[in-house]
């Protein structure tokens, strides 16, 4: 008995420790920048929602949908082993959208989904992007971080710190 109380506590230790974790750092614009693919993209609209809840929401997101403006950034074909399109204006494309930057690890109790909260059809963003996946959609650099509404001023911005880092 002692023995199985030694190992219950040890376990209990082990699985404490590993669940501590440290804060996420702040999102930034030049972390974001990083990504992959960086395209100017209009929303479209999004994936019903009927029958979810306001937690599942929260926290798995939803299809939204996408058209490309402009391509500010992504990987020359052949460039890299990536098996992900090359993208093309005028194409539509699905986004994982998430409402959070991945920090939660719980739902937001308060959190209530309505459509105020999602852009204007037709309005124009930033999107840093790093995979995609079938299913699943692409994925934003930490969830609602990837997605900047666009202005010319940011547009300036983003084309600025790419070439910035194309230097380097």
């Amino acid at each position: 008995m002692k023995i199985l109380t030694l190992i219950t506590a040890i376990a209990i230790s082990f699985c404490a420790t590993d669940a501590l974790a440290k804060p996420m750092n702040t999102a930034s614009l030049d972390e974001a920048a990083r990504s992959p693919y960086v395209v100017l993209a209009s929303y479209q609209g999004h994936e019903p929602l009927v029958g979810r809840s306001n937690e599942d929401i929260y926290m798995s997101g939803f299809m939204a949908d996408f058209q490309i403006e402009s391509v500010l950034k992504q990987p020359s074909l052949g460039a890299t082993k990536n098996t992900d399109p090359a993208f093309k204006p005028g194409e539509n494309f699905n986004v994982r959208y998430l409402v959070h930057d991945l920090s939660p690890c719980m739902a937001d109790q308060s959190f209530r989904f309505t459509e105020s909260l999602m852009p204007t059809k037709k309005s124009k963003w930033i999107l840093f992007l790093s995979t995609n996946n079938d299913k699943n959609g692409w994925q934003t650099y930490r969830g609602n971080a990837g997605r900047l509404e666009a202005s010319k001023s940011k547009v300036s911005k983003v084309k600025s710190l790419l070439t910035a880092a194309l230097r380097n």
